[in-house]
């Protein structure tokens, strides 16, 4: 499968990389110039170039079946709306919708004045819908992605060095929860930088597990404050960067 390459534009010379997304063995090939550069809509009547996507961070992509959907509309909204929250743990939001980049402004410009709030991430405009038949949303065997798309949105969490840790799906008749999504990062960061992992229905604050992969000399060296070794992989401390 020919996998579609997501740097738009390049205005300046550079050597070309890859990076590899992959989830499930499905792999897309970002070509991307360091930093990568994309254009895109931000805001009313505006057309610049980002250097945000594919950065060394978490990030954060989402796809849409359409433009003007009043579902999307309110999942961009949230999205917006949670632009401080996604900042404060360094993750990059990117979209990527099946429509022209004239229909995204436009778009954009009515989200703002629906959603009360200013769009500040780029919306990718996968036109032929190239991006999402890599992703699984597009009927099998089907010539025309564009009029082939199943009835579904994708969420997906980037780790700093851009595997998917997290892929979830959505009718396109229900709008995701943005807070889990947040909540989900937070787990995949304390996992990656301070080795716990989290339990079902965990919130920021609350007790984690010491990561059952660690030895027990290991784990008191990376844990001063102490854990409750009730069985060898079971060891509930406290959150390790909480106040």
């Amino acid at each position: 499968m020919r996998c579609p390459t997501l740097c738009v534009t390049r205005p300046r010379a550079c050597s070309t990389s890859t990076t590899l997304l992959t989830a499930g063995g499905v792999e897309a090939a970002a070509a991307v110039c360091p930093p990568p550069t994309m254009t895109h809509a931000t805001s009313p009547g505006t057309n610049r170039p980002s250097t945000t996507f594919l950065s060394p961070s978490f990030a954060v992509i989402i796809t849409f079946a359409r433009d003007f959907d009043p579902v999307g509309t309110t999942e961009i909204g949230m999205l917006a709306k949670l632009k401080d929250e996604f900042e404060a743990r360094d993750v990059k939001v990117v979209a990527i919708g099946v429509d022209s980049k004239s229909n995204h402004r436009k778009w954009i410009e009515e989200i703002q004045e629906l959603q009360d709030c200013e769009v500040y991430f780029p919306i990718i405009a996968d036109q032929n819908a190239e991006i999402s038949r890599v992703f699984g949303l597009v009927k099998p065997q089907m010539v025309n992605a564009k009029k082939n798309l199943r009835p579904a949105t994708l969420t997906m969490v980037l780790d700093v060095d851009k595997r998917i840790r997290m892929m979830t799906q959505y009718p396109s008749s229900t709008g995701r929860n943005f807070y889990e999504t947040v909540r989900a990062v937070d787990t995949m960061q304390l996992h990656l930088y301070h080795q716990v992992v989290c339990p079902a229905n965990w919130a920021n604050g609350e007790e984690v597990f010491v990561n059952p992969t660690l030895g027990s000399g290991a784990a008191a060296a990376m844990f001063p404050k102490g854990f409750n070794e009730m069985k060898s992989w079971y060891r509930p401390t406290v959150q390790p960067d909480a106040e």
